[in-house]
């Protein structure tokens, strides 16, 4: 990705601030055949990356640049472990709906029935949301998924849900207002940012 994108270590201005890309190697060559099994690459990644995470940040503590907040994503649970080792608060990124969170939720606690290699084509239930027909559940949560391996990650971060302050994600607060009026019932770290269109005007809460 930094070669791609010629990105460096050097600042660049976005609006009043400034933007910096750091990057660091995941300990493989470039023709590892153990890039093509997610599984053994995601290991290798937390293996790496918790490391040099940790170095890059005490790093940027030396130089008078503490890092104040650890913003991560599902994919990489273990990230949270580093901010919390480090004593840096963190929060959980969602690039998805509120009923793509509310699907996730329910599906780890085991609240309502799934898609199962038992019975493949039940219907789900959700509340606050219409019913879901099988083929329109998150496709990770599908038990015919090609990537098991990505929804064990992410249940991985489901199951450290109380280190980051809160949760983060992008929605229309118009299209799914029931959902997010339920989320905010069981979830009091939720911050639901609402994108921004001509129709839809940006809005920010922090459910507490």
């Amino acid at each position: 990705m930094a070669k791609a994108n010629n990105l460096t270590d050097r600042p660049i201005p976005v609006g009043d601030g400034f933007l910096r890309f750091e990057s660091f190697q995941d300990g493989w060559d470039d023709d590892e055949p153990r890039r093509g099994g997610l599984e053994q690459y995601m290991h290798q990644l937390e293996l790496v990356g918790k490391d040099e995470i940790t170095t890059m940040i005490k790093k940027y503590a030396e130089q008078s640049r503490p890092v104040s907040c650890f913003i991560t994503n599902p994919f990489i649970p273990w990230a949270s472990d580093v901010a919390e080792s480090l004593g840096i608060p963190s929060a959980m990124l969602l690039v998805q709906s509120c009923a793509c969170f509310a699907a996730y939720y329910h599906y780890n606690e085991g609240l309502v029935p799934f898609p199962s290699e038992s019975d493949p084509k039940v219907d789900v239930r959700l509340p606050a949301m219409l019913v879901l027909k099988h083929d329109e559940v998150p496709s990770f949560l599908n038990p015919s998924t090609p990537y098991p391996y990505l929804r064990t990650t992410i249940f991985g971060q489901f199951k450290k849900l109380d280190k980051p302050f809160c949760v983060l994600m992008d929605t229309f607060q118009e299209l799914e207002p029931e959902t997010v009026e339920y989320l905010s019932n069981f979830c009091s770290r939720l911050l639901v940012h609402c994108s921004s269109t001509p129709k839809y005007q940006t809005t920010r809460f922090v459910v507490t």
